[in-house]
């Protein structure tokens, strides 16, 4: 859970520093709107984070600050296609990255799914091999001892 949060706090500090880096030389918006899937992504995995883990207070307190931070990119984004006068690409973007996050959703799902039935099969293959190893050479044994007495 810990290098989870750690990895999406990774990927945040990357593309903000880079945000930051593009943003102070241009304000075009076709070479700002790349960061947009990273921070989107992010803040999808942040809430999937604090939904589904139990935090300790040291990551909670993490967690937050890199959400401020995603946050404060998307508005600053955000802000830079309202300049522009590229709004409606922004509400196009914003649309792109709902899609994006319930099919990440769905593919997430449809691998828990998987795993699931995974282990389920792992179990049953177990029984199957313990019934093999083990309860019949036992069954074996007493007619055996049946047939010779």
């Amino acid at each position: 859970m810990v290098l989870e949060l750690a990895a999406v706090i990774s990927g945040v500090n990357a593309a903000t520093t880079a945000l930051s880096k593009v943003a102070a030389v241009t304000q075009d918006v076709s070479s700002i709107s790349e960061f947009l899937g990273t921070l989107g992504q992010a803040q999808y995995d942040l809430g999937r984070i604090k939904n589904t883990k139990t935090l300790t207070a040291a990551d909670a307190i993490k967690h937050q600050l890199c959400q401020k931070q995603v946050n404060d990119c998307l508005s600053e984004i955000k802000d830079i296609f309202l300049v522009s006068g590229n709004m409606q690409l922004w509400d196009n973007a914003q649309a792109a990255m709902a899609e994006s996050r319930k099919a990440r959703a769905e593919e997430i799902k449809r691998a828990t799914a998987a795993r699931k039935k995974l282990i389920k099969e792992l179990k049953t293959i177990g029984l199957v091999v313990l019934i093999c190893i083990f309860i019949v050479p036992i069954t074996i044994y007493f007619l055996l001892q049946r047939l010779m007495s």
